[in-house]
């Protein structure tokens, strides 16, 4: 999942040390309206290219994961 705006504290012990949020990486809370609109826009935008720029897509794909 995607954790929003949750602090450090709101994490269980056994996971704090690797678990982390939206908030505590930019500084910010983040609506999750809108987040889960962006996504879907953005999931959106992918579908829309497909079949046509599967190709492109998987690259970049391939290219991310590399990281």
């Amino acid at each position: 999942g995607i954790n929003c705006n949750h602090t450090a504290n709101d994490f269980d012990k056994s996971i704090s040390s690797i678990a982390t949020s939206i908030a505590i990486e930019t500084g910010k809370q983040v609506s999750r309206v809108d987040l889960a609109a962006a996504i879907i826009t953005s999931l959106d935008k992918v579908m829309e290219s497909f079949p046509t720029g599967k190709e492109e897509y998987l690259k970049e794909i391939e290219y991310i994961s590399n990281f």
